[in-house]
């Protein structure tokens, strides 16, 4: 008997099967791939769904058990909902003449609302690759590019992509939701709204955002995100950890931030300089009930090569730091470092 994830008569929506999905998923699918450019498939799927762009409510792509080898980015539209059978059953592969992103949204000329991608893997080919993230959506033209409004990432594994898992722009109330993100090689989720729009009021929840190589999560120039519940390992290039990178990175504008209920976790560190920084212009955030923790070999080296578990720099002001466990040992590397103005208490500093 078939599963949801395998009959578009059960599922709903439109199917498309993998080259080596079943054979008797492929005889009821609505589109078959072959095995190579199988971005084919899954843009003319997503065109087809959407149609003349009247159909408010969108329609579900489900995609079948087995690989997807992409060769060029799928175009990301209105109201779409893309559904693999589980990260250990679909797989979408970046094939390695894909030097660019797996999804992005470049705008259509207005905002769009809603979209989902779940229960599938995505990786990339950061070996063959010069650029390229699983999702983009800063690539839109335009002063201040149209806002995606509403995407959620839930139960989905990126992995091994060239540049970031996840980068956005103008994303108001997009959410991750039991997500991991590995071995990306600028970053894990990247959002930067320095050009303006209507952005922010994501939810970053049950995450596992790990070893990629620069910032696990940085936001600049709006806020409000919730971030909790999340494990974080930070990694630099080269196999050492966390070389002047962060695991949380909030710049200027980054503000009213709740960073709740984390598990930080760096060891081996030779060069680094912490798990959460809060810069120049990050204000009213709230970063409480975290665990930190640093590793007992972090030695007594000072200066460059100092660790905070939370540094708040100069102008970082109002934000208020409570109620974290810290495990660091070493005479030089400080739980906290606050060059601002802010609220600090309750905290608890545990040797390792």
């Amino acid at each position: 008997m078939p599963s949801i994830h395998q009959s578009r008569s059960l599922g709903g929506g439109l199917l498309v099967a993998a080259s080596n999905a079943h054979e008797w998923i492929r005889k009821r699918a609505d589109f078959r791939c072959d095995g190579t450019d199988d971005d084919v498939q899954i843009q003319e799927a997503i065109d087809a769904a959407i149609g003349d762009g009247t159909d408010a409510y969108g329609t579900k792509i489900q995609l079948s058990g087995g690989q997807f080898n992409m060769s060029s980015p799928i175009s990301w539209r209105n109201n779409i909902t893309l559904a693999g059978g589980g990260r250990g059953v679909t797989l979408l592969r970046a094939a390695n003449d894909l030097d660019d992103n797996m999804f992005e949204f470049t705008g259509t000329g207005s905002n769009q609302i809603f979209g989902l991608i779940m229960d599938l893997t995505g990786e990339g080919n950061s070996a063959q690759q010069t650029a390229g993230s699983f999702f983009d959506n800063t690539t839109g033209p335009g002063t201040v590019p149209e806002i995606l409004y509403d995407m959620h990432f839930v139960r989905v594994y990126i992995r091994n992509f060239k540049e970031y898992g996840i980068k956005t722009e103008q994303s108001w109330g997009w959410g991750l939701d039991d997500v991991i993100i590995e071995v990306c090689q600028a970053g894990g989720y990247w959002h930067d709204s320095t050009r303006g729009g209507c952005s922010g009021n994501g939810k970053i929840r049950g995450c596992k955002i790990i070893k990629n190589y620069e910032q696990q999560i940085y936001i600049k120039a709006n806020g409000y995100f919730m971030i909790v519940g999340n494990e974080f390992q930070p990694q630099e290039a080269g196999g050492g950890e966390l070389e002047d990178k962060w695991a949380i990175e909030l710049e200027a504008g980054g503000h009213g931030c709740k960073i709740i209920g984390n598990d930080f976790t760096a060891t081996n560190l030779n060069n680094g300089h912490g798990h959460i920084v809060l810069r120049n212009g990050a204000t009213y955030n709230a970063i409480s009930g975290n665990q930190l923790y640093a590793g007992a070999d972090l030695g007594d080296a000072g200066g460059a090569n100092q660790f905070f578990g939370v540094e708040m720099k100069v102008g970082a002001d109002r934000n208020v730091l409570a109620g974290n466990t810290f495990q660091m040992a070493g005479a030089n590397h400080d739980p906290i470092l606050d060059a601002g103005a802010n609220n600090i208490h309750a905290n608890l500093n545990v040797e390792p």
